[in-house]
């Protein structure tokens, strides 16, 4: 057994997004039924955020806090984004790994792990698969295809003038839509539920925007109603039982959180 099969928590929160602006996450370039830039879309038509996009949103926020030194990283690896090379750039080398494994599968598991930062460890880098998935957020109750059709204009970087043939449609989801929201994280430290929590709490109050035309005032969104549940070795066969085990809301477990990594 290695490093990455042992069991230790499962966590997941879980509640609402609600777009405080319209939205637009877009699916292709191409026209089917005659807009130009059409937003993503579920097999039934409906809206959807995949999970990637939040994904890409949260570490995009947490590499520009582990940049400023804001959070402490503990006896792990600083972040990379704050040196000259990625975690683990050295194991790109195939000699080094086989090197590192001949010691044992465990020691190079265990040198992978030492050589990794909080973001890789919570996001994952091409040497370990992340600790944090994101399902794709659906549509919460009744859609009736309300999607909205605006105009945009291509402008040129260079120049600051529009192109030629620059007027396109693009279609966005109103504002005030609820989906759901669905985050799961395994084998977490208590540092690196912290810095998680940092940027799931920056999404959840607003601050980071989502998709594209974030410069038009589009991409604002919120969570509402998130909770928290916490699996372990101690309560796993009782969770089984019973889904409310072990459950809080985001606030408690935020504060608790916070209060026992400082």
């Amino acid at each position: 057994m290695n490093f990455f099969d042992r069991f230790e928590n499962h966590i997941t929160i879980s509640g609402d997004l609600v777009s405080e602006t319209p939205l637009h996450i877009g699916a292709s370039e191409d026209s089917l039924f005659g807009v130009d830039n059409q937003v993503m879309k579920d097999v039934e038509g409906k809206p959807l955020i995949p999970g990637s996009s939040l994904k890409g949103i949260l570490r995009t926020y947490i590499e520009r806090i582990g940049q400023a030194g804001i959070l402490d990283h503990g006896d792990y690896k600083a972040p990379c984004v704050t040196s000259e090379e990625m975690c683990l750039t050295e194991v790109n080398n195939k000699e080094k790994r086989n090197e590192l494994k001949k010691v044992s599968e465990a020691y190079f598991y265990d040198y992978i792990a030492k050589q990794s930062c909080p973001i890789c460890h919570l996001f994952g880098n091409q040497m370990r698969a992340a600790k944090v998935s994101i399902s794709d957020s659906t549509i919460k109750g009744d859609w009736l295809n309300h999607y909205e059709v605006r105009k945009g204009v291509s402008i040129d970087r260079d120049t600051g003038i529009a192109t030629r043939g620059a007027l396109y449609d693009f279609e966005v989801v109103p504002a005030s839509i609820v989906f759901s929201f669905e985050v799961h994280c395994e084998n977490v430290s208590r540092l690196e539920l912290k810095w998680l929590l940092v940027s799931l709490d920056s999404l959840r109050n607003g601050r980071l925007k989502l998709g594209g035309k974030v410069a038009r005032g589009l991409g604002k969104i919120r969570g509402e109603n998130w909770q928290v549940q916490v699996i372990d070795k101690n309560n796993f066969f009782e969770s089984m039982l019973d889904d409310t085990v072990n459950k809080k809301s985001f606030d408690a477990f935020l504060k608790e959180t916070l209060s026992e990594v400082d």
